[in-house]
């Protein structure tokens, strides 16, 4: 059996607010472009699997991150089930229902706190070692068969991220 395979990206770094006051109208700054650039170039360097299908929140950041990895070409669902505030055993049911139906490689282009529940739900002991997402994180999840993902945990494949600096 093929492996199945669960990518999931923070959007990268945002402006504070958008000209029209709207959350999902906010856009990347020049820096948050920047990482976006980086982190698909990263992902492509390390051998994340294209993708069956592609979700993003529908908000104008994840939207714009997920343009950034320009080479994912499967079909793409904007949904507010991956909004910010989306709830994610919700997602994750949808998904896994994904999963069993044929898709082995799935992304999600979403935010915080939604990725740390989402990940909490699927990779328990995946989250354990990586902790909450961080803006222009990536954390790549494979399980050894599709039907795995039912009753096993995943492998943590690959966790892109920017240096973390220690509290004090």
């Amino acid at each position: 059996m093929a492996d199945s395979h669960l990518i999931l990206v923070r959007h990268a770094t945002a402006e504070e607010r958008s000209r029209s006051g709207r959350d999902e109208d906010r856009v990347l700054t020049s820096l948050g472009r920047e990482q976006a650039e980086k982190l698909a170039a990263a992902a492509a360097l390390l051998g994340v699997p294209n993708s069956s299908t592609i979700y993003t929140s529908g908000y104008a950041r994840a939207i714009e991150t997920r343009k950034s990895f320009c080479w994912l070409t499967g079909p793409e669902v904007h949904d507010n089930l991956f909004s910010p505030w989306g709830n994610p055993q919700d997602a994750a049911a949808y998904i896994r229902a994904q999963l069993q139906q044929g898709d082995n490689t799935v992304w999600v282009f979403s935010h915080n706190p939604f990725l740390s529940g989402f990940l909490a739900a699927f990779g328990p002991k995946v989250f354990e070692v990586v902790g909450k997402f961080r803006k222009a994180d990536l954390v790549w999840l494979r399980w050894r068969s599709r039907d795995a993902f039912l009753h096993q945990h995943p492998d943590l494949k690959g966790f892109l991220s920017k240096p973390r600096q220690s509290e004090p």
